[in-house]
């Protein structure tokens, strides 16, 4: 498919605007929410040294976002100190139009405060979400973008931001990004941007946050145990070894031990194996015979994993070590790293917990797959 990318990007620009104008209508939602407008500019840091074109001197963004400050009404707002949740529409011109072209991209957000007192506010942001590329890879087209090989990509978001109070119903926001674009290796070449940036941002109060009153929270006094056990299961799939191969998956099981800090915050510590379609066939296709491809593309690891739970919904963030290094790596590294996004049936009161979700599995210098879970709590 060719990678027709528009030089004058105006469609971007109309859907902010009319991203900013649905946003306005929520000025009757009341105290906790905020409309913010942000502008971004960075740099692109090479990652990689098979990156095949010029990286560019500067990039820039430009960002409009509805905001919703929780009150403390629920156990695990108050527990990580009444964050701020977003839905966040995003323009990002790469700064090489002809080969990296830009970006229009949709991520939910949530800000966990770091320090905060009545006009002031200190903040880590985290933010996961879906963008469009206008200039991939293409042989023909563009063949010296090995960074993104599809239009559809992944964006993954850090940050941090400071708050300062202007008036009653303005804030202006200092802040500190960084970006990633991938497709988790869905469509080979898949090097990915990362861009770290700087920028400014001011906050429209859509009514009297002086006079909103935070919510008293009612604890659950039901007892439930510390410890207990996790299994998961999953699929990735990526492309097969060059672009316009297929797409093969992954297989991988674990199973972990876990203990309970709070309600909200859970240590696992585990074994997994993993199974790659592609490193099987790469060695079969090598002529090795099947029981040494298959030996070859089994992975076994350990590994430590953080979940924060957000009421029904939780981030786990898992570092693994392979036991021992596999034959094929991404990188130098024995090192992976996975992030889950997960959603749990139930509350702790049950004795086995399901759950479901997606993760995107990474090496430090590239992402290996995205993929979706499966799972259980005991």
């Amino acid at each position: 498919m060719k990678s027709t990318g528009n030089k004058h990007p105006r469609g971007a620009y109309i859907a902010l605007f009319l991203f900013y104008m649905m946003l306005l209508s929520t000025a009757s939602f009341g105290q906790q929410w905020y409309l913010k407008a942000g502008f971004n500019a960075g740099k692109h840091f090479k990652h990689s040294t098979k990156t095949t074109y010029d990286v560019p001197g500067w990039s820039y963004s430009q960002e409009i976002s509805l905001l919703y400050q929780t009150s403390g009404s629920h156990g695990w707002d108050l527990y990580f100190g009444r964050p701020r949740l977003g839905l966040n529409l995003m323009y990002t011109d790469f700064g090489n139009k002809e080969v990296l072209g830009h970006a229009l991209g949709f991520y939910p957000s949530i800000e966990y405060f770091l320090k905060r007192n009545a006009k002031t506010g200190f903040t880590f942001q985290l933010g996961v979400g879906i963008g469009r590329v206008s200039r991939y890879f293409d042989y023909n087209d563009n063949p010296l973008n090995n960074a993104i090989g599809s239009g559809w990509n992944n964006i993954s978001r850090l940050g941090f931001l400071f708050d300062h109070q202007l008036t009653a119903k303005s804030k202006f926001n200092a802040q500190l990004f960084l970006t990633h674009f991938s497709n988790g290796g869905v469509q080979l070449p898949n090097l990915g941007i990362n861009v770290a940036s700087m920028g400014v941002g001011f906050l429209h109060i859509l009514s009297d946050h002086e006079n909103y009153e935070f919510k008293a929270f009612h604890p659950d006094t039901t007892k439930v145990r510390k410890t207990g056990l996790d299994l998961m299961t999953g699929i990735g799939i990526s492309e097969y070894a060059t672009y316009g191969g297929p797409k093969l998956p992954s297989y991988f099981f674990s199973l972990a031990a876990y203990h309970r800090l709070s309600p909200y915050l859970r240590l696992y510590l585990g074994a997994e194996y993993e199974y790659s379609e592609p490193v099987f066939q790469f060695f079969y296709q090598d002529f090795n015979d099947r029981i040494t491809a298959f030996k070859k593309a089994s992975n076994y690891s350990a590994f430590l994993s953080t979940e924060l739970m957000h009421g029904p919904f939780a981030f786990r963030f898992q570092t693994g070590y392979y036991l021992p290094l596999p034959d094929i790596r991404i990188d130098k590294s024995p090192l992976y790293f996975k992030l889950h996004l997960l959603t749990y049936a139930g509350n702790d009161r049950w004795k086995l917990r399901p759950y479901g979700g997606f993760l995107l599995k990474t090496h430090f210098s590239v992402a290996q797959y995205i993929g979706i879970v499966a799972g259980a709590r005991i």
